[in-house]
């Protein structure tokens, strides 16, 4: 009898936006970032874990960098956080509600419109999974702990995805 061995832990993955993510200035938003992907490039896959998951990112607080060692963001990392959330055939996308006055802010939306594929978004989450064939099946997404903005992408690569899908039914 074959044994299926359910892991549940913490996962920390990086992905990024889509199209030509839109900036609001004037109510400081950037609209139409990718927030997760079915597939990453660290190993896992995300497909079941995404379904009926928008809920759980709808407010994520979005930080600069991942925290050391399982700590917490700073408050001098808090950037801003995650609103009208939807899924879709391609992954999870939101809108970044952002401060504007936060000392990188300006350096944030420079790239976002210049230079997306230096930046990436990273989600820290709390999942339910299993290893099939070498590679971790996350079965169930049950807590979203935040969103980073990082250097190097796991799900996705920049800031700017190349292809928009529209939303799912």
């Amino acid at each position: 009898m074959v044994t299926r061995k359910h892991i549940t832990q913490q996962i920390t993955e990086s992905f990024s936006g889509v199209g030509a993510p839109t900036i609001d200035r004037e109510r400081n938003i950037v609209r139409g970032m990718k927030i997760a992907s079915p597939k990453s490039a660290n190993g896992r896959d995300y497909t079941e874990a995404l379904k009926g998951s928008a809920k759980l990112y709808e407010n994520a607080p979005v930080s600069l960098n991942h925290p050391a060692n399982g700590q917490i963001p700073t408050a001098e990392s808090r950037f801003g956080k995650f609103v009208n959330v939807v899924e879709r055939a391609d992954g999870v996308y939101g809108d970044r509600a952002y401060n504007p006055k936060h000392v990188h802010a300006e350096q944030i939306l420079w790239a976002v419109e210049n230079q997306p594929d230096t930046l990436a978004n990273s989600h820290r989450v709390e999942a339910q999974g299993r290893k099939v064939g070498g590679e971790l099946k996350v079965e169930k997404l049950t807590r979203v702990r935040g969103v980073e903005i990082v250097t190097e992408g796991g799900m996705n690569s920049t800031l700017s995805e190349a292809e928009e899908v529209p939303p799912a039914d």
